[in-house]
């Protein structure tokens, strides 16, 4: 029997609707607005409930109430509308981005394509001959024909900036602005009351939206030519609701914060009007976009349900953004919360100045607070080798990274402290009140979510990693009923370590002139090490049997081990010679540095680059964690962190540098 062939849904006749905005009319119906002298058209989203996510095909198990209507602009933000507001246009693909390249550009174009040539002309040419072609295409596009392709090359922040500049300009009603959707309504709007993965159905079609992926089958006869670039807008069919160009063309910025927006719903898998995570304390955010580009990779990228993140201060030739007119949306903020040293000053301990002392290297000792025990083991003053032995990283680690690594003759002046685990999730609940991890029981997450992820992880090979390593305790579908008490925390980022620091510090009294504090970088890997040399502290070999990692592709050994594909209690495994569990694998752990190149040479008490080397560089994390091959779990294994469910950190107690 023959398949019924899929049908493009009908959309609402477009009559401009004269009655107020502050109405409530039917799905699509449409209105228009001038804004610096330029249309505007809009479509109506009333109040509702849509079936949201897209973890598999045809699965939308989120339901995603919004008690707000909204409208939503009938095409992505174009040029002409763009440039009546800010007074440019920034596209990549304009024919008036050819006339603000100067001669000195161009003569510093050539320069640097001289000398690629030198080291590879094959590569030279062929960035020259796509630099032409991208010239010749633009070239061959009218201005005013392009005044309708879509604005592109926008930050986020250039987008809400436009939205302000809009509202300021339009006469709207008291209350409502223009501003970008949040991630809910702009998936509400998409879908437009469908639920297969695009508006028409469940099958992609080149048809109907502006992409050509690298990475799918090669376009038939039948099927347009692609475009390799944006298109004028409504050029493709609208959805139900009439909103155009929601696939394709290009990825659309919106309102939320990278997270997913049906984050918190209840078991049922329920929430009302969501707006993305709370506002986090990184100085450059990042930002969802939506809907898929000219030059997705993939056409599940165009997909209703598809979702991705950048930092809100880039830019790219396949991302503009679409505005919607409504009521403002608040960032989310987390509720305040009450410090525990505020409510225990008066049950502040102090530590007795026999810590100051220096006993032999892996000395223990411990306190408690609130019954919890915090156990710790000296590391003393001393001089060793940091960075890999080359014998070690050869074979086993890419040409290009061997070069970085570095070996250095380290000296620590002082003896230190540092806690015999990473900071398990009952002590670090015990203090700030909350658990951020993503491998915890908890009754927030919904049974079918939980079902879904321990699906998924059973099916897993290995090579696939579990989606929404940020979702905090979304990993409740491995470990129902598992006490995870004594896992270490994780999900956290750098400034959570801090807040526990300057908790602990206020409610456990050091020895004067002492602190609870990060380890430095080259602390770490002292103290890891543990006076050996070799690549674990054990030895040379790794699959899985003595620290929690990925072992089914082992280092020094042929013999696989398990992968748990999941954090485990610390203390599973054997300790270093000085005491410490979980230096490799588990969790990656914070050290107060910023990332940068190692030390080289010979250096005294290191403590990392004086500051932030840009956009994307964060602070180090070093030892490996349960998603990391053995090779990557080396003692002198290092990068950059951020939140993730396989990154937590490791406590100090000694002098402040």
């Amino acid at each position: 029997m023959a398949k019924k062939r899929e049908k493009s849904p009908t959309p609402p006749v477009a009559e401009n609707y004269d009655g107020p905005w502050n109405s409530n009319p039917e799905a699509g119906t449409h209105k228009t607005l001038e804004i610096a002298g330029v249309e505007w058209a809009f479509r109506y989203c009333p109040p509702g409930t849509f079936g949201g996510g897209d973890f598999k095909k045809g699965a939308n198990p989120f339901k995603i109430t919004l008690t707000r209507g909204f409208w939503i602009a009938e095409t992505p933000t174009t040029q002409a509308q763009y440039e009546a507001l800010i007074g440019e246009n920034p596209s990549f693909f304009s024919p008036l981005r050819l006339e603000r390249i100067t001669e000195k550009e161009r003569a510093e174009r050539e320069k640097s394509l001289a000398r690629l040539a030198k080291s590879s002309p094959e590569y030279a040419a062929e960035v020259r001959a796509k630099e032409d072609e991208e010239e010749a295409l633009i070239a061959a596009l009218a201005p005013l024909e392009t005044r309708d392709f879509p604005v592109e090359t926008v930050s986020w922040r250039d987008a809400t900036n436009c939205a302000q500049k809009a509202t300021e300009a339009a006469a709207l009603p008291d209350g409502l602005v223009l501003r970008l959707p949040t991630e809910a309504e702009w998936e509400y709007a998409c879908r437009a009351g469908t639920e297969t993965a695009f508006f028409w159905g469940t099958r992609p079609k080149r048809s109907a939206m502006n992409c050509e992926p690298r990475y799918e089958p090669e376009r038939k006869p039948s099927e347009p030519e692609p475009l390799r670039r944006t298109s004028r807008v409504r050029s493709y069919p609208p959805n139900p609701w009439g909103v155009y160009d929601a696939h394709g063309n290009v990825e659309e910025w919106v309102f939320d914060l990278d997270g997913p927006y049906w984050l918190g719903s209840n078991r049922a898998g329920e929430k009302t009007d969501p707006a993305g995570p709370p506002r986090g304390n990184k100085s450059c955010e990042r930002r969802i976009y939506r809907g898929g580009a000219w030059n997705s990779q993939l056409f599940r990228d165009c997909a209703s349900g598809y979702s991705a993140a950048d930092y809100s201060t880039q830019r790219h030739e396949g991302r503009g953004f679409r505005l919607a007119l409504g009521f403002p949306t608040a960032e989310p903020t987390k509720p305040p919360r009450v410090k525990k040293s505020k409510l225990a000053a008066t049950r502040r301990q102090k530590l007795a100045d026999d810590w100051t002392r220096s006993p032999e290297a892996g000395t223990r000792k411990t306190f408690e607070f609130d019954g919890v025990e915090f156990a710790f083991r000296y590391c003393p003053a001393g001089t060793f080798t940091m960075g890999p032995r080359p014998e070690y990283v050869r074979g086993c680690m890419p040409r290009e990274e061997i070069g970085e690594q570095r070996r250095c003759e380290v000296t620590l002046t002082r003896g230190f402290w540092t806690l015999e685990t990473p900071v398990t999730q009952t002590q670090y609940e015990t203090l700030i009140g909350e658990n951020p991890s993503f491998f915890a029981d908890s009754d927030s997450v919904p049974d079918f979510y939980a079902d879904y992820y321990a699906k998924l992880h059973m099916k897993s090979s290995g090579v696939e990693f579990p989606p929404f390593f940020r979702d905090p305790n979304g990993g409740a579908g491995l470990l129902r009923g598992v006490d995870t008490s004594e896992f270490p925390v994780e999900n956290v980022e750098f400034d959570d370590c801090l807040a526990f620091l300057a908790e602990l510090n206020a409610l456990v009294a050091p020895p004067d002139g002492w602190v609870f504090r990060l380890l430095t970088e080259a602390e770490w890997e002292y103290a890891c090490r543990a006076g050996t040399e070799t690549p674990f502290p054990w030895g040379s070999s790794l699959n899985g049997d003595k620290a929690n990692c990925w072992g089914t592709i082992p280092y020094g050994t042929r013999v696989k081990g398990p992968s748990l594909r999941r954090t485990t209690r610390v203390r599973s495994y054997p300790p270093n010679p000085w005491g410490l569990y979980d230096t490799i694998g588990n969790v990656w752990e914070f050290c107060s540095d910023w990332f940068g190149a190692p030390p080289e040479g010979v250096a005294t008490d290191p403590t990392g680059p004086a500051k932030k080397r840009g956009v994307g560089y964060e602070r180090i994390i070093r030892g490996g964690s349960w998603r990391n091959v053995a090779r990557e779990c080396f003692s002198s294994a290092r990068r950059d962190g951020e939140r993730e469910g396989y990154v937590g950190f490791r406590v100090a107690l000694g002098r402040p540098y």
